[in-house]
Formats: structure tokens, sequence, C-alpha cells
């Protein structure tokens, strides 16, 4: 399963406890909605937090891509000799 799967369906699960144990609280009833609100803001930070992490991810694939391909022009072979 993949790393975006597996947050969300956390990221959902925690998302349902604030929406149905978030509203009983006292303190957020002067807002409209905010289990609502709650739940928006974590998916906004779910999906942020994982397309930073694939960004992330990318640039370092690049770099082994560009470090292999440097290594091949050069003609030495690599490790032992192995080509």
């Amino acid at each position: 399963m993949s790393r975006w799967f597996i947050s969300f369906v956390g990221t959902a699960l925690f998302a349902g406890l604030l929406w149905v144990f978030g509203a009983a609280a006292a303190q957020f009833r002067r807002f409209l909605d905010p289990a609502r609100d709650h739940s928006a803001f974590m998916l906004v930070i779910w999906g942020g937090a994982n397309f930073l992490l694939d960004v992330r991810r990318r640039r370092r694939d690049d770099a082994l891509a560009k470090g292999v391909r440097q290594v091949r022009a050069r003609g030495d072979g690599g490790i032992g000799g192995i080509t």
C-alpha cells in the first residue's frame, strides 16, 4: 500500500474522531462547524506534507540517477569494474 493511502486512512480516522467528539466540547460551539473546519484543515496539512515528501523523494532520486549517469559517462565501470 502506498504512503498516500495509509496516511490518508489515518488522517480520515482522526478527522472522524474529531467530528464526533470535537463538536461536543463547549469551547468549540462558538464556531459554525468546528469539526468540519478542523477536518478540512487536517486534510490540507495531510496533502501538503505528502506533497513535500514526494518532492523531496523525487529530488533524491534525480540526484542518484545523475550520479549513476556521471559514473557511466566516465567509464570507470563503477564498483569492481562491473558495468
